[in-house]
C-alpha cells in the first residue's frame, strides 16, 4: 500500500518529512503512516496539474480518448472491488456489506462519467448578419476536491471523474482519517494511462493542505463536501482569487410519516436513513416527523428495530452496524445525548460502548444506536406545526428525505425533496 503523496504520476514524502498515522477505528490499530502534506506539497501538485493541463498532449487528447481512460480506470477498480472495499472499511469503521455498496457507486459513477467525455456540445446561435456565432464547452483548469471521511472513494469520484472527463485536471485532498483509498486509487489512475499531474493527491490537514489548495492561485474551480461551518470559510477564503466553488454542505434532514402510509415499509425506511453508515451520512433522516395519531407505533416499532441493530466486527459479512470513524466522532454523539437528557427526551432504545473483544480482539462498537423522542408530533390538519426550517437544511440542506404514502401532501413548504426507496420484503 503506497503512503506518500501522489504528484505528477510519482510516489514523494511530505516536502516537510511529517506523517501521520490513519487508525482503524473498530480497533484503534495503526494502519499507516501516510505522508502529510502542507502548503509547499499543495504548491507541486498545483504545479504539476497546470503544467499537464496545459500541455499540447493533454489539450488535444480527444474526450472519446479521456472516456476510454476512465472506463480502463473503472476497470481496474472492479477487479479490485474487495480489497478496496476491505480499506475502506478498514480506514473509515463502516461495515463490509456498506463499503462494497460504496465502491460499487465509485465504479458506476467512473463509467457514468467516462460516457459524457465525447458529448460536451456547445451551440450555434441564430443571428442578425453574416455571421457565424457559437458556444464552446471548454475545461475550467485546475480542479481542487476536498472530501470528507463518511464515503471517502465515494465522494471523492464525484469530483474527479466529471473534471477528467471534461479536460479539467485534478488535486484530490481526502480527509485526514480516511486517506488510503484515495491512493489506492491513484495506483490505480497510474494504471489507466492518465498523464503526468492530470490527477494528484495531497493528503494533509484541512487546516493546512486544504486551506492552501483552497487559496492557491492556480486553482480554477474548488469543489468541497463537508460541513456548512467549513463551507463558509472556503468561500471566503476562495472569493479571494476569485475561483469558482461547488459545495455539497450538512444539513437536518427530517422524515415525514402519515397515518395512511404503510407503517412498517415507512419505519423500515426511517430505520435505514438513520443508521445506515452509522448515520454518518450528511443525508441521514436525522428528524422524524409524525402525525399524531400513529405516533406511538411507530415509536415502538422504531425502536424494536434499533435493539436488533447489534454493533459488530465491521469486517464481518453480516454485520450491519460498524464503528464511528474517530472518537473525536464518538465525542460528538455523546454531546447530543447528553443533549437529549437535558431536553428530557425518552429514550426508548440505546447503547453504551460496546467491549466486543469476545467476537474481535480489540474490536469496539462506539456509542451508535440511540433512538430518542420527543413528544412531538405533526397534525395532519395543520402542517404549519411542522418546523418550516430544521436547521440549516432550508439553505443548505443536502436533502429533505420524506418517506410517506401521498407525497402530494408534504410538498407544502419543501424546497427539495429526496426519496428514500421503499424497502423491499
Amino acid at each position: 500500500m503506497k503512503t506518500d503523496l501522489f504528484i505528477n504520476n510519482e510516489w514523494r514524502p511530505a516536502a516537510s518529512g511529517k506523517r501521520f498515522p490513519v487508525e482503524n477505528p473498530a480497533t484503534e490499530e495503526n494502519l499507516a503512516d501516510v505522508a502529510q502534506g502542507d502548503a509547499a506539497d499543495v504548491d507541486n501538485a498545483v504545479r504539476a496539474a497546470k503544467t499537464c493541463f496545459e500541455s499540447q498532449a493533454w489539450r488535444d487528447m480527444s474526450g472519446r480518448k479521456r472516456g476510454k481512460l476512465l472506463f480502463k480506470a473503472a476497470d481496474l477498480l472492479e477487479a479490485r472491488l474487495d480489497e478496496v472495499a476491505r480499506l475502506e472499511t478498514a480506514q473509515n469503521g463502516k461495515t463490509l456489506f456498506e463499503s462494497k455498496i460504496e465502491i460499487g457507486m465509485t465504479i458506476n459513477t467512473l463509467r457514468y462519467y467516462a460516457g459524457w467525455a465525447d458529448k460536451i456540445v456547445g451551440d450555434t446561435l441564430p443571428v442578425e448578419g453574416p455571421f457565424l456565432t457559437y458556444t464552446l464547452r471548454e475545461p475550467i483548469g485546475v480542479v481542487g476536491a476536498i472530501v470528507p471521511w463518511n464515503f471517502p472513494l465515494n465522494i471523492a469520484s464525484w469530483k474527479f471523474a466529471p473534471a477528467l472527463a471534461a479536460g479539467c485536471t485534478v488535486v484530490l485532498k481526502p480527509a485526514s482519517e480516511t486517506p488510503l483509498t484515495a491512493l489506492l486509487f491513484a495506483e490505480i489512475a497510474l494504471e489507466a494511462g492518465l498523464p503526468p499531474g492530470a490527477f494528484n493527491v495531497v493528503p494533509g490537514g484541512g487546516s493546512t493542505a486544504g486551506a492552501a489548495l483552497v487559496r492557491h492561485p492556480d486553482v480554477d474551480k474548488i469543489s468541497f463536501t463537508g460541513s456548512t461551518e467549513v463551507g463558509r470559510q472556503v468561500m471566503k477564503m476562495a472569493a479571494e482569487t476569485n475561483k469558482r466553488v461547488t459545495m455539497e454542505l450538512g444539513g437536518k434532514s427530517p422524515n415525514i410519516i402519515f397515518a395512511d402510509a404503510d407503517l412498517k415499509a415507512a419505519v423500515r425506511g426511517a430505520q435505514t436513513g438513520i443508521f445506515y453508515g452509522k448515520g454518518e451520512v450528511c443525508a441521514a433522516g436525522s428528524r422524524l416527523l409524525v402525525e399524531k395519531s400513529v405516533h406511538a407505533q411507530v415509536i415502538e416499532q422504531l425502536a424494536e428495530g434499533a435493539k436488533k441493530m447489534t454493533p459488530g466486527d465491521p469486517l464481518d459479512k453480516n454485520t450491519r452496524l460498524g464503528a464511528l470513524v474517530s472518537r473525536k466522532q464518538q465525542g460528538v454523539r455523546r454531546r447530543a445525548a447528553r443533549h437529549d437528557d437535558r431536553a428530557r427526551r425518552d429514550l426508548w432504545a440505546g447503547a453504551r460502548r460496546a467491549d466486543l473483544r469476545r467476537l474481535r480482539a480489540g474490536c469496539e462498537a462506539r456509542e451508535q444506536h440511540h433512538l430518542r423522542s420527543r413528544r412531538r408530533a405533526v397534525d395532519k390538519g395543520h402542517p404549519e406545526s411542522a418546523p418550516r426550517r430544521q436547521g440549516d437544511s432550508r439553505r443548505h440542506g443536502v436533502d429533505q428525505l420524506v418517506q410517506l404514502l401521498r407525497l402530494r401532501r408534504a410538498v407544502w413548504r419543501v424546497q427539495s425533496i429526496g426519496i428514500w426507496p421503499r424497502p423491499r420484503a
